[in-house]
């Protein structure tokens, strides 16, 4: 009986089983800032969707957990809610800036 991934693992597991485990704490509290940070801005997900050149659904999945977000999504978004992306990083738990975000 072997791992079944990605979802047989309890999603709040360490980093060292990432190719597991769907998201760790930092990014969940990364998609809680950007959640945060785009309704105080005063963006529905359909607009900043929108202004960034996604679609709505995809930028849906970012936030829900569902997608991991790119590093240069992550700096249109940013530019899009007024926040420095290294900020927003740091104010998650992240040290390092990696390419893709959801470890």
């Amino acid at each position: 009986m072997g791992l079944q991934p990605p979802y047989s693992l309890p999603l709040d597991m360490c980093c060292l089983c990432a190719k597991y485990v769907r998201m760790d704490n930092r990014s969940t509290k990364l998609r809680s800032l950007l959640r945060e940070y785009r309704k105080a801005a005063g963006w529905t997900q359909l607009a900043i969707s929108q202004a960034i050149g996604m679609d709505r659904t995809s930028y849906n999945r970012i936030e829900s957990g569902a997608r991991n977000v790119q590093r240069n999504e992550l700096n249109s978004i940013c530019r899009a809610i007024g926040c420095k992306p290294e900020a927003l990083m740091r104010e998650a738990g992240y040290t390092a800036f990696p390419e893709e975000i959801n470890e």
